[in-house]
């Protein structure tokens, strides 16, 4: 009976506990103001129907509708092969993409907004939140059998209050998810760590792991044949082959220090060395002894804690920008098992259970509190709605586009417009001809200029024979407004 207490307080515990930290990432949310090209992305490849990147004809005035078009699902819903279709032209494979076409489809009014994509990083959170109240409670638990206790909400507690995790939930891209399957996948190998079959213990265990790993990969190529092709024929997946094989001592070194100052940075404040080496020592000092389940779960923290560390030093090879979003995955894994070691340390230094992990976790949470004070989360990029706004007030003038390259980026903005023209970056000679096309001439028209060549802008006020161009903001393009 008092075991089913504990149980039943521990996930009231659990409930209210991740509400509180739902509430914190949508006031977090609420702040994001902008957005990047891969979150636009996000939105096309989900939503666009049949038009896996955003593409318009040069030398033709569109609507400003077909740029928001291309972010959602509005007219094509739940079209859910069309997103497979989008993804074989992509380099990532299709799962995040059908969930969130399965949002941006249920959910169309307004047809494009950041909650959508907030949203559904919320749902994976919440899947990531349950499995580390899970892996916490198999690895502090005593017997072969997993038992619920309110220690084991401490460690989700600490890595939902980082700005780690709240970078992952407003990066609205496939990392939410890939964290989630993360702490997934280190449940069940604490499952087999904690119940003694290694490698090393039960070969035929080992053996039908292995087997279960190979039909997962297989059901994934199965799945997605495509997959091989991005890996060994894409450009993303022969980049990162190039980069592994011509790879040097000195800059994976200095690769490998940037990415781990960044996972410190976010979640314990610079401290991470120290954590990791102090924890080590007080899990495995040979003072007194402690329960079998507890040796073994600060053992199997230990390997998982070398675990992260080679992934992170894989990535640090592989990746093609050296930021946070690729190591998302490992944040929380990081959290648990230095929280288990302390926790181990405490209890071989004679505290009981419970002492020993609140002192793991005050001791987790002071580094934590420098995080909060020094480290902002990312990818909020505060003042963006400006470029937006500043392009609603002008939406009635002609838009001209120089430079095709890189207009995703600028996608809400062209789609504030009612007319845009596209033209190359080098036709600023295409400006006049394509003004006179219009059924009346404007006294002025808004100019999207991709390279910041002022040899353009003064092309095109001579051949215009207008005679002002007022930068109106800068992002990514330079925005005139030429009159």
């Amino acid at each position: 009976m008092q075991k089913r207490g504990k149980t039943a307080l521990t996930l009231v515990g659990f409930a209210v506990m991740l509400a509180a930290l739902l509430a914190l990432m949508v006031s977090i949310g609420a702040g994001k103001d902008g957005f990047d090209i891969d979150e636009f992305f996000t939105y096309g490849l989900a939503n666009s129907y049949q038009q896996p990147f955003l593409s318009t004809q040069t030398g033709s005035w569109i609507s400003g509708k077909a740029f928001s078009d291309y972010l959602t699902a509005k007219g094509h819903a739940h079209e859910y092969l069309n997103v497979y279709e989008n993804q074989i032209a992509d380099v990532h494979p299709p799962l995040y993409y059908l969930f969130m076409h399965a949002v941006c489809s249920a959910f169309q009014n307004p047809p494009f907004t950041k909650w959508t994509g907030i949203g559904l990083n919320l749902f994976f959170f919440s899947l990531t939140q349950f499995g580390l109240l899970l892996l916490s409670a198999r690895l502090l638990s005593d017997g072969e059998k997993l038992e619920l206790t309110p220690p084991a909400l401490l460690p989700g507690l600490l890595y939902g209050l980082s700005a780690g995790a709240a970078s992952g939930v407003v990066f609205i891209r496939m990392y939410a998810m890939m964290t989630m399957w993360a702490v997934w996948l280190a449940l069940a190998l604490a499952e087999l760590f904690i119940h003694g079959q290694t490698v090393w213990r039960k070969f035929e265990t080992a053996g039908r792991f292995a087997l279960w790993c190979f039909f997962a990969l297989a059901l994934a190529v199965g799945l997605f044949p495509w997959c091989l092709n991005h890996i060994f024929g894409g450009y993303r997946g022969r980049g990162a082959i190039e980069s592994a094989a011509g790879v040097r001592l000195n800059d994976m070194i200095r690769w490998f220090k940037i990415l781990w100052q960044t996972l410190d940075a976010q979640q314990f404040g610079g401290f991470l060395l120290a954590l990791v080496l102090i924890g080590a020592a007080l899990a495995f000092w040979p003072l007194k002894k402690a329960g079998q389940g507890l040796k073994r779960g600060a053992a199997f923290s230990l390997w998982a804690l070398l675990a992260c560390g080679a992934y992170v030093l894989v990535i640090s090879v592989i990746s093609p920008y050296k930021v946070d979003r690729y190591i998302f995955c490992v944040y929380p894994l990081v959290t648990v098992a230095l929280f288990m070691l302390f926790a181990r340390g405490g209890c071989r230094f004679g505290s009981r259970r419970s002492s020993a992990c609140l002192l793991a976790c005050a001791v987790l949470a002071a580094c934590g509190a420098r995080v909060n004070r020094d480290q902002q989360v990312h990818y909020l990029y505060p003042g963006d709605s400006a470029y937006v706004a500043a392009c609603e007030e002008n939406a009635a003038l002609p838009c001209i586009l120089l430079g095709t390259n890189d207009m995703t980026q600028n996608t809400l903005e062209l789609a504030a417009f009612e007319r845009v023209y596209m033209l190359n970056a080098d036709d600023a000679q295409g400006v006049a001809p394509a003004l006179e096309a219009l059924d009346e001439k404007p006294d002025g028209f808004i100019l999207f200029e991709r390279y910041h060549d002022e040899a353009n802008v003064e092309t095109v006020l001579r051949e215009t024979g207008l005679e002002s161009a007022e930068l109106l903001f800068e992002h990514q393009y330079h925005v005139y407004w030429v009159h």
